[in-house]
């Protein structure tokens, strides 16, 4: 399955909810460097995911799995920013405080 999902476009967000659809750790680039297409693609089909947990470092965007508005999602943030801020406190996002230079080991071991 793997093979035939790399074989399809990789700006394909039907292809990419396909893979991460059931029981997957999905990791995004932080800041800037995060896929929107694919985050708004999440947050358009997040009835359709099921025990998808989004980590990330640092979060510019607000979206809906920070939120807490996907029930199959969660969005794990490794460093609070404003927007991540609010939603640890309300409880709708979870948070495991890193240093940037350990992320790699971190994110090694989910």
């Amino acid at each position: 399955m793997d093979h035939e999902i790399r074989a399809k476009r990789h700006d394909d967000p039907e292809a990419f909810l396909s893979l991460v659809a059931h029981h997957r750790d999905v990791i995004v680039p932080l800041a800037n460097g995060e896929p929107d297409s694919l985050m708004r693609a999440i947050d358009a089909s997040g009835d359709r995911l099921h025990n998808v947990r989004i980590h990330q470092m640092h979060a510019l965007r607000d979206r809906a799995a920070i939120r807490g508005e996907l029930p199959g999602v969660r969005h794990v943030a490794y460093f609070l920013s404003p927007i991540t801020r609010r939603a640890f406190a309300a409880g709708t996002c979870d948070f495991t405080p890193a240093h940037f230079s350990d992320m790699p080991s971190v994110l090694r071991h989910i």
